[in-house]
């Protein structure tokens, strides 16, 4: 090794340190990202040259080798190809370290879309069977895949995989309150498929098994799926402030650990806020505020802020622009309707205020609504008594009536029981000084005539 100046640092290493079959490894790495092709050609040399024992190379290395060429494979899209040398990685997974294991296998399987490459769920199939002696990395892989399945609602998938995986969490056929955080993460799957298809008797049935394993999970990374679930649960029931509450239980766990979950709870906080009937800021508390800015939660944002302001135009643009928000999560997607429904019938309320009678195609056009849809609206909301008013059919317009205020209804019930009690005593004197008039007039041969008659109004 010789040393230059201080600005000139020359390392030379003797020749037999120097290893070419590494060296081509280091090649290929470096042009991974601008010549695709050339560089998977090297990594096979590479790993031919290891299969033919040259060089000294680590495993560490050939799984490395093994990871990148899958990645290109994807990229070039060579199934066969690389189905055939993801096996070749994971025949080398019990030659390195845990971690390295397991960062190879999410480097591979994250590159992976089943709607655009069906064919990619083979890989996860080989990876679970690989998997048999780590049962922790084998569940979380599965679950990725029951995830992965959902989201493409293939639920006869999604319940094979749940079934295999749950009953290695079963003693006796009953759940094993040991294994509550891997319980709970299958209830979450099962969960979204209830919500999917509007099944309240397994949605019961999950939220009382979890109630029972809420006590046993003492982990970090479980809580929060407790508490989404329940969140989703009693939004459901329509028990929007239980839900709130959950849900923003569910962002306190999350945020430190999973920000996507926890940009999701704050999306179902502020659609639940919308829905309850207290008037709080979903992004009051710091929790919330600081996911506000976020790309994935800036649409909701923007929707609570529409529906505050009863623009019903800006509120229906802002869902059509965002459908991966507002149509893709199936539990938003859920609350969609009573959301248009909640919007329309405040701003209703909004628009009537100043009128005494207005035009049916008026309305429709202020609620954006064809006048069916409006006159449907109107009928339910006049049946509820959400607004006093009538529907003539005739002239095709809605006539309100104001509802008259308590307090001056009851100043007049007021005032005209003080004018009894005072026409009463006024009475009683009247016929008690007739009854004294009479007595002295009857002396005299008078006649004498009932008080009433002396009233205006009785003669």
């Amino acid at each position: 090794m010789k040393w230059g100046g201080d600005d000139d640092v020359n390392f030379e290493m003797p020749d037999e340190e120097i290893d070419p079959l590494e060296n081509k490894f280091h090649e290929a790495v470096a042009i991974r990202m601008v010549e695709p092709e050339q560089s998977l050609e090297m990594f096979k040399e590479f790993l031919e040259g290891v299969k033919a024992g040259e060089g000294k190379s680590s495993a560490e290395y050939v799984l490395k080798a093994l990871t990148y060429s899958v990645e290109i494979c994807f990229k070039l899209n060579q199934v066969s190809e690389s189905q055939f040398l993801y096996k070749e990685l994971l025949n080398s997974l019990n030659e390195v370290t845990p971690n390295e294991r397991k960062d190879a296998i999410e480097t591979v399987l994250d590159q992976i879309n089943l709607s655009v490459n069906p064919g990619g769920e083979q890989l996860y199939i080989d990876t679970i069977e690989a998997l048999a002696e780590d049962e922790v990395l084998q569940f979380t892989v599965s679950m990725k895949l029951c995830r992965l399945h959902a989201e493409t609602l293939s639920w006869g998938k999604v319940n094979g995989l749940l079934d295999t995986m749950h009953e290695s969490c079963r003693i006796n056929g009953e759940d094993d309150p040991s294994k509550a955080g891997p319980l709970l993460q299958i209830y979450a799957i099962k969960i979204e498929e209830a919500f999917y298809k509007n099944d309240r008797d397994a949605l019961d049935v999950i939220f009382n098994r979890t109630q029972k394993l809420q006590a046993a999970v003492n982990d970090h990374r479980s809580l929060p799926i407790v508490k989404e679930f329940y969140g989703k649960y009693y939004a459901e029931a329509r028990n929007w402030q239980d839900s709130c509450a959950n849900f923003f239980d569910a962002l306190k766990y999350f945020q430190n650990i999973d920000s996507d979950r926890a940009k999701a709870c704050v999306r179902y906080l502020v659609l639940v806020t919308m829905l309850s009937s207290e008037n709080t800021d979903p992004f009051g508390s710091r929790e919330a505020k600081i996911f506000e800015e976020s790309r994935d939660v800036v649409p909701v944002a923007k929707l609570y802020e529409y529906f505050c302001d009863n623009d019903i135009n800006k509120y229906n643009e802002n869902i059509r622009k965002n459908p991966g928000i507002f149509e893709k999560d199936i539990f938003i997607k859920g609350l969609m309707e009573p959301l248009k429904n909640k919007l329309l019938r405040k701003t209703t309320v909004s628009l009537l205020v100043p009128y005494n009678r207005v035009h049916l195609k008026w309305l429709s056009k202020k609620l954006y609504l064809n006048e069916e849809a409006t006159e449907q609206l109107l009928v339910a909301m006049i049946l509820d008594e959400s607004i006093h008013a009538r529907i003539n059919q005739v002239e095709s317009t809605l006539e309100i009536r104001k509802p008259k205020s308590k307090a001056i209804l009851n100043s007049l019930k007021s005032w005209s029981e003080s004018l009894q009690n005072r026409q009463s005593d006024l009475l009683m004197n009247i016929n008690r000084i007739v009854s004294q008039n009479s007595m002295r007039m009857g002396g005299f041969g008078g006649e004498s005539y009932p008080a009433a008659s002396l009233i205006p109004g009785f003669i």
